[in-house]
This record gives structure tokens, C-alpha cells and sequence, in this order.
């Protein structure tokens, strides 16, 4: 949990699922007592693997993988994650800090409100698409909710300065969030999570660690529907993307890539950008993305009525849009990237270190009624091994298009760990670009 801005994307995913497999031990106690911390909650970040300290604040995890986060929780201390690059013959000795006392006194301010706030928390952290309206939260007791107001200046042409309201949400305890959908339930660590708005946006940004137990799945009707939920989720991942990228194959698995533009009286076509020269080969394990710092990029990934993605390598790309033949049906998913340095690294299943990338649109929608392990992968089936096919040629095929069925979202624009909802105003028409910075 280094820093703000797209931990998020970092956490939830996590460091996993690499080549050696090891295990891992040691001793939780108290930073100033130095005494053994009893039930303490040992997990690797956005997996199911987890366990509790014994009396004398020992623990033990079997058969991980590296990299990866070790995240340890327990009432009445802070929070800590520990970053594994490999395994060690020594045991750990992990100190915890004492809770803040004043931490209980952040609902204050929010008391009187509480029916309010829990329905502004699940609006910005589950959402309200199909995901979002199955998901429940438990334990909401350990939610601390708190309002602040300040000025802050801004460089426009219409104001000097601008008001914003801040909603920020603490925890004293894990939250559970319930995933009928996809099979799930999630103990969720939030470490912060403020939702910022202004007179142009909404921001919202989040921090936090996961942990999940699935479902006990009997029937072969409900492990067809848990998994068919699963895979549509997961098809419209960030995760999903990275990996295509770390792998090259982006077209293939169903992206068009173009580079954004800064809006204009009279919109023009993106361009297809093709991001392969900026990738550099760091190791088996990892990429690095160079030169791209503060470029925003457009991703459309297409898929079908099966919600796979279709390969675009037969298509040709006109104006950053694939030319489809006139038979031809596709829906799409639009998000966008972009880079916050220079170098960003992308690893192999798909996670991204540090916080220089940010996601935003469809694949950082609602990411508290999206969770999903990060050792998931979509089962091979009829369906899914057509996923790399080209589709077949066709004569028309040269023909633009300039009609297609998509499937149209309206839901807000969001980012992984800063996520913006524009607030549609007469002013919004001519500075959409405000959206971003």
C-alpha cells in the first residue's frame, strides 16, 4: 500500500500466482509492547489464502507464489501489508502500531446521517449495475463516516477558485461484501476512501486489500451461471487487458487501442496507437511501458452475445474503429489508460507496481460489486476456445460501417483509484477536458 492513487488496482489483484511455490512464517506482535497478537487475520492479498495467528502470535501460509502481499488485520491495530518478493527460511517478525483512539470519533460528524452515507458508500463502492444491486454489505457497524468542506484554487477561464466536499470513509473493522453473482464473499480491509466533489466532478478514491471464500457450488446449473458471471466480469478487467498486453495480444483478445484527443468544436476520429513500441521486456515476468508519460489512451474492447471478446487481428482498423461487415454483430466496452511516468511496469498476471497508471471508463466501474481473485482464469469451453479465432473474411468486410449495434453505457466515468464522474453542467459542454486534470 505505497501510495494513493492506484493502489487499488495493485491490491486488489495483487502480486501472485508467478512460477516458485513456497511457504511462508512467522510471529505478529504488538510494535510497542512487543507482546503476541492472538487472531490476527494473515492473508495474501486478492486470493483465498489466509489464516489466524495462534496464542503465541505465530502463523504459517503454504504453497504461494511470488511476488506477492502479505496483509495483516487485527481489531484495534493499524493495518499493514508487507510486500514478498521470494520466500525466506527466516521467520517474519511483524510489529502492528495501535489503532488511533480518536479513530471512534470520526462518525461524529456523520452520526445523524448515517442512512446517508451508507447509501452514498454503496453508490460509489458497489454501484448500482447488476453487480452492484446484487452485492450486500455485512458488518457495517465498523464503517466510520466523516464531511468536510474547503476551497481550492483552479486555473479556468470561468472561475479562480472552486468549492469541494469531501466524503471520507474509515473502518474499524474488515467489511464484508457478498457476491451472490459471482460466487463470492470478500473480506475487504479499507484503508482510505474519500469521495471528492466539485462544481465539474466527482472523484472517488480508494485504497484497500481483499480476501475471498467462494461459494460451495453443487449443482451444474449454478456453477454454468456463476461461471459465465465470472467470465464477463473478467473479460472487462484492467487485469484482463494488462495481461493481453504483457502478451501481446492485444488484437487477438479483442482490444483496439487509439489516442485520445483533446476535445473540440468538431470531434475527430482517434487514431489507431499501437502501443507495442513502448513496451520493453524487463524480465519472463514483467514489461515496461516507456515514454508515454501524461498520454491518455482510448481502449474499446469488442465482444459477443456470449460477452467474449471477438479477435480484431482480420479487421481492419479505420479511424480507431474496426470496419465489420455488414452481417457482422459486435458490442464494445470503452475505458481509457493513462501514464502517470515515464517507465511503468506491467507484470505478468496482470497487476501493475507502484501507482503510475490509471484506469478509467467500464473497466473501473463499480469496483466493490466486481471483485474477483486473482487466481481466476475463465474456464476452457466451447465458448472460450473460440475466444482466439479470426472470425472469416468477408467481401464486405471493406466497407465501413458507420451504423453497428454497441452496447451503450451510461453509467459515470471512473477511475481506479481516482475515478471521476463528470457533473453535467451547461459549462461541462466546453471543458470536458477537465475531466481528467
Amino acid at each position: 500500500m505505497k501510495k494513493l492513487l492506484i493502489c487499488i488496482f495493485a491490491t486488489i489483484y495483487g502480486f501472485g500466482f508467478l512460477d516458485a511455490q513456497n511457504t511462508i512464517s512467522g510471529t505478529i506482535v504488538g510494535e510497542k509492547s512487543h507482546n503476541f497478537i492472538e487472531y490476527a487475520s494473515v492473508y495474501i492479498d486478492g486470493t483465498s489464502m489466509g489464516t489466524m495467528t495462534d496464542s503465541n502470535g505465530r502463523f504459517i501460509l503454504k504453497n504461494l507464489s511470488f511476488p506477492c502481499r502479505l496483509v495483516i488485520s487485527c481489531v484495534g491495530f493499524e493495518l499493514k501489508s508487507v510486500q514478498l518478493t521470494k520466500a525466506t527460511e527466516e521467520n517474519l517478525n511483524i510489529g502492528l502500531r495501535e489503532q488511533d483512539k480518536q479513530l471512534s470519533e470520526i462518525s461524529v460528524t456523520g452520526k445523524n446521517r448515517r442512512k446517508q452515507n451508507m447509501e452514498l458508500f454503496k453508490q460509489t463502492f458497489t454501484g448500482n449495475d447488476k453487480w452492484g444491486n446484487h452485492a450486500r454489505l455485512a458488518q457495517e457497524d465498523g464503517l466510520l463516516f466523516e464531511h468536510y468542506s474547503d476551497t481550492v484554487f483552479v486555473n479556468t477561464q470561468f472561475k479562480d477558485a472552486d468549492y469541494t466536499h469531501t466524503f471520507n470513509v474509515k473502518t474499524k473493522s474488515t467489511l464484508m461484501v457478498r457476491l451472490p453473482l459471482l460466487g463470492y464473499d470478500v473480506a475487504v480491509d479499507i484503508v482510505s476512501f474519500a469521495v471528492k466533489t466539485s462544481s465539474f466532478k466527482q472523484t472517488t478514491e480508494y485504497d484497500m486489500f481483499t480476501r475471498f471464500t467462494p461459494y460451495p457450488l453443487t449443482s451444474k446449473h449454478q456453477i454454468k451461471k456463476i461461471e459465465n458471471n465470472r467470465r464477463e466480469v473478467y473479460y472487462n478487467s484492467s487485469v484482463y487487458f494488462c495481461r493481453s498486453l504483457f502478451n501481446n495480444k492485444l488484437k487477438q483478445n479483442g482490444f483496439v487501442t487509439s489516442i485520445q484527443k483533446r476535445y473540440t468544436v468538431q470531434d475527430t476520429p482517434d487514431p489507431e496507437f499501437d502501443l507495442t513500441p513502448y513496451i520493453i521486456e524487463q524480465s519472463k515476468n514483467e514489461i515496461a511501458i516507456i515514454g508515454l508519460k501524461s498520454k491518455t489512451i482510448e481502449i474499446s474492447c469488442y465482444y459477443n452475445s456470449k460477452k467474449c471478446p471477438v479477435s480484431m487481428e482480420s479487421f481492419l482498423i479505420t479511424d480507431g474503429k474496426p470496419v465489420f461487415p455488414k452481417r457482422y454483430f459486435s458490442n464494445q466496452h470503452n475505458s481509457s489508460i493513462t501514464f502517470l511516468s515515464d517507465t511503468c511496469i506491467v507484470y505478468k498476471n496482470g497487476t501493475i507496481a507502484d501507482n503510475y497508471i490509471v484506469f478509467s471508463g467500464d473497466m473501473a466501474t463499480y469496483v466493490g460489486g466486481r471483485l474477483l481473485p486473482l487466481d481466476y482464469e475463465p474456464k476452457v469451453t466451447s465458448v472460450t476456445e473460440k475466444l482466439n479465432l479470426n472470425p472469416k473474411t468477408d467481401s464486405s468486410n471493406s466497407k465501413l460501417l458507420t451504423e453497428f449495434k454497441s452496447e451503450t453505457d451510461t453509467s459515470p466515468e471512473l477511475k481506479i483509484k481516482k475515478i471521476t464522474k463528470p457533473i453535467i453542467t451547461d459549462v461541462m459542454l466546453t471543458c470536458r477536458f477537465i475531466l481528467f486534470y
